[in-house]
């Protein structure tokens, strides 16, 4: 079986550029797995960086470094990139070259070509390579440009990144180098310098306005949806559109669950995940509005038991820092499958968990602190903290969904299933091309931590949402339900994850769609994923519901074939999601088949039986192991070719392909869940 280092090498750029840190998201599958990695795959390639070359190709003169991003255009117009602030161009008439002034640099060159093969030594000799030289390695990676393949080669002792694609009897060239301490620390602009690429002339829509949809364009946009399912391995979604303050197109496909086969409508109920953190920031800027919090309120005021382990950073943690990831606390998703935390047990295990880093000065992911800030919010309202989880429910019907006329969209969970009209949970199976439905109990996982991902909504409903956030804060009916400054804070922009294209808010991920800013977010749980954005400029706005996990590349195409159908774009995004997917999958299969369950030895097995911490239990099922929480379970086998007490997840809807590894706490049995390199997070629980 290929180990964790190999897995991450097959991902590289495809998945930095589609990683999206908005979900509530349990990527433990092996496609969760390869998600979890985008970053972490991209780091393990430019972190070997290490290559000096002379490439040729016609610039502008020398600049200083920028204070903010540039964009590049090649003279030719046959590409542009965006580079980063603080880099220098250091272009000379025979080249084309940027630094960072710290002994990083990237390159670019367009050559004609008959084709890829062919012209990959052309490029290396532009770059100063010897055209003869064999990779080490290569691989592809989807962009949004396009697939393109990277090489990487060794060069003495230095390595050099090769990224290459043809296209237009053209190839076209990006050349990284750098020294292993300088990639490190310049990780991030590598990755935006090769997301920014794009072929021909920049695309600019500043200051444009979106034409009117038409039925043409509807029409085009259901046939899409239609045939996208199948591309996609999705069973069923809704999709819906909002312009100009109206539903102008609303509509289901696919099935509701792959058993019954009942058709997906506008008003089918899907869990909507992490689009709910917005849903709780839009109540805290109602309570800011009546003058009963204020955004840098220390937490502590609302729940004076709030505290961080490190008792100088719990003063920091201001109300706006509860729902914009920068307080410093690690996220637990793990743990949220694990055992069903009350929100006073959330408030104990902030007390325990080491930080990051100082509060303000990393951004990290956390669902259980939105959730904690949302029930901080029902104690503002006067409620406690053992009525915090009911009192928020009422806050998100009386000042959400009653005003705004979202007649189905709830938080509680047994309501959800009372509707016949719900969808239900599926994974993907890439070795059977199946998609196995996800027991719907797991679900309940979101139950305890509802403010971060709870809500259940029809596109109809969040139409009715999107509207409002469209309108500045009023109603559909013409009801102001929050004001414009405050419903504006919880778009502005906190944090920026790891040098991605896009920011952190409140529970919303402002960035630039060609120019025009465009406000979103994602959700994802065990079997539903979700998208909802808008470009406030264009008064237009999407949401993409379905029920399938990580279902991310089909409702980012769903999202760009509309944008670029307003815009009257070509639909080049369609066969970027495409590949990407079909490279997504072919990878999970490889590893799925590759997968070997060994046998388990009752004997050596005997002392990891029992009970662990956050209520995990390990036992013995017909001479198979399992290992099972509150909400999940998954058959685990001896790790091929590991040592005694590592075990792989073989077994599982969601969890196929996650390590678990038994080992010692200073003297006491414990559990081990994930890896750094796997889920970008270890969780240890001890043994009761």
């Amino acid at each position: 079986m290929p180990q964790v280092g190999e897995i991450a090498a097959t991902c590289c750029l495809d998945l930095a550029y589609h990683y999206r840190q908005g979900d509530v998201r349990v990527f433990d599958t092996i496609l969760g797995r390869i998600a979890s990695m985008r970053k972490l795959a991209v780091l393990l390639i430019f972190a070997l960086l290490t290559a000096s070359f002379a490439p040729i190709l016609t610039a502008p003169p020398p600049i200083a470094a920028q204070d903010g991003p540039t964009v590049y255009s090649d003279p030719a117009g046959q590409f542009n990139v965006t580079i980063p602030a603080g880099w220098t161009d250091v272009s000379t008439p025979e080249l084309a070259q940027f630094d960072n002034g710290a002994g990083l640099t990237a390159a670019f060159v367009v050559l004609p070509a008959d084709d890829l093969e062919t012209g990959r030594p052309l490029l290396l000799e532009a770059f100063g390579a010897a055209p003869d030289l064999e990779p080490i390695s290569s691989n592809t990676a989807a962009l949004p440009s396009g697939i393109w393949t990277q090489y990487i080669y060794s060069i003495g002792e230095d390595l050099g990144v090769l990224v290459a694609l043809y296209a237009n009897s053209s190839v076209y060239g990006m050349w990284f180098f750098g020294s292993e301490t300088a990639v490190n620390t310049g990780e991030a602009d590598l990755v935006n310098i090769a997301i920014s690429y794009g072929l021909g002339t920049v695309i600019d829509l500043t200051g444009q306005v979106a034409r009117d949809l038409t039925e043409a364009d509807f029409a085009a946009i259901g046939e899409y949806a239609t045939s996208a399912l199948e591309a996609f391995h999705v069973p069923g979604s809704a999709v819906a559109i909002v312009q100009n303050g109206q539903i102008v197109y609303a509509s289901g496909y696919g099935v509701l669950d792959v058993e019954s086969n009942t058709p997906v409508t506008a008003d089918s109920l899907f869990m909507i995940g992490s689009v709910t953190k917005s849903m709780t920031s839009f109540l805290a800027a109602t309570l800011v509005d009546e003058g009963k919090l204020d955004w840098d309120q220390p937490a502590t005021d609302i729940l004076p038991e709030f505290a961080l382990s490190d008792p100088a950073a719990t003063p920091e943690i201001r109300v706006r820092d509860l729902f914009n990831m920068t307080s410093g606390a690690p996220g637990s998703d793990i743990r949220m499958f694990m055992d069903a935390l009350t929100p006073a047990q959330i408030v104990e295990f902030f007390q325990t968990v080491e930080l990051l880093g100082p509060p303000h000065t990393v951004y990290h992911y956390n669902n259980y602190m939105v959730a904690l800030g949302g029930y901080m919010l029902a104690l503002v309202n006067g409620a406690t903290l053992d009525e915090a989880p009911a009192a928020y429910n009422d806050l998100l019907q009386n000042r959400l969904f009653t005003p705004l006329g979202m007649t189905s969209t709830t938080v509680d969970f047994d309501a959800a299933l009372a509707n016949p009209n719900h969808a239900v949970p599926h994974a993907y199976d890439p070795l059977t091309d199946t998609n196995p439905l996800i027991p719907l109990d797991w679900e309940r996982f979101a139950v305890p931590v509802a403010p971060a991902g709870a809500v259940w909504s029809s596109v109809n409903d969040m139409a009715q949402y999107l509207m409002m956030q469209l309108a500045r804060g009023v109603a559909p009916d013409g009801t102001r339900v929050v004001s414009d400054e405050n419903l504006t804070e919880t778009q502005t922009a906190a944090v920026n994850p790891d040098g991605e294209p896009f920011d952190y808010a409140m529970g919303w991920l402002p960035e630039s769609y060609h120019g025009q800013q465009l406000v979103w977010h994602n959700g994802g749980t065990l079997g539903f994923s979700t998208y909802c954005g808008f470009l406030p400029d264009a008064n237009l706005g999407i949401i993409v519901l379905s029920n399938r996990s990580g279902a991310e590349n089909y409702y980012f195409a769903m999202r760009d074939f509309v944008l670029e159908t307003a815009f009257d774009l070509p639909h080049d995004s369609s066969a970027t999601y495409a590949d990407s997917e079909a490279q997504v999958w072919q990878a999970a299969a490889e590893q799925l088949e590759g997968l070997t369950v060994l046998p388990v030895d009752a004997a050596a097995v005997e002392a990891y039986l029992g009970e662990y911490e956050t209520g995990l239990r390990v036992e013995m099922r017909d001479d198979a192991l399992w290992f099972s929480g509150d909400f999940m379970e998954g058959q685990i086998a001896p790790l091929p070719e590991g040592e005694p007490g590592q075990f792989i997840v073989v077994n599982s809807a969601v969890l196929t392909g996650l390590e678990v590894n038994f080992i010692e706490v200073d003297g006491q049995s414990a559990v081990q869940i994930g890896s750094e390199a796997s889920i970008g997070s270890v969780e240890v629980y001890l043994k009761q």
